[in-house]
């Protein structure tokens, strides 16, 4: 296993989403969003990266994609 490099930044949990996740689903910006119980404007804001992942948040996103909640908290919490 690599070591991860220490002079890159940490990918916001957003990139992931926006870049790899979203376009690989069935539904829309605007469906998931619903599908997460939080507003178009708030995911938007996660996916450009001006707002974190926050606890509730990452537990639904753990829910809905399968990968469960740790994953998001710790990726937002590096």
């Amino acid at each position: 296993m690599n070591a991860r490099d220490p002079d890159r930044c940490p990918t916001h949990p957003g990139e992931l989403l926006r870049e790899d996740i979203v376009p690989s689903l069935a539904h829309s910006k605007v469906q998931l969003a619903g599908m997460l119980g939080i507003s178009r404007q708030h995911f938007y804001d996660i996916l450009n990266e001006e707002k974190p992942v926050s606890a509730p948040v990452a537990a639904r996103l753990g829910k809905l994609l399968g990968n469960g909640p740790l994953f998001w908290i710790r990726m937002q919490g590096a």
